[in-house]
């Protein structure tokens, strides 16, 4: 999944992100804890179509950590 544009958190909902596009509203992504969910066809669906997980594995670093 590719995207460029800008996004904004809904002021009805804190767990959805709006993405934009030139100011035009192209797709909603729900937070859940430490995933994103990205609906493409419908937000009737059960389940988002994509779901994208943050890596807290321990092995890895911090990038201001990594310019010393």
């Amino acid at each position: 999944m590719d995207f460029s544009g800008n996004w904004r958190l809904s002021a009805d909902d804190p767990r959805e992100l709006r993405l934009y596009s030139a100011d035009l509203l192209v797709r909603k992504a729900y937070l859940d804890r430490d995933e994103l969910g990205f609906f493409v066809r419908t937000l009737e669906a059960p389940r988002p179509d994509y779901v994208f997980t943050r890596d807290s594995s321990p092995g890895r670093t911090d990038r201001k950590d990594d310019q010393q």
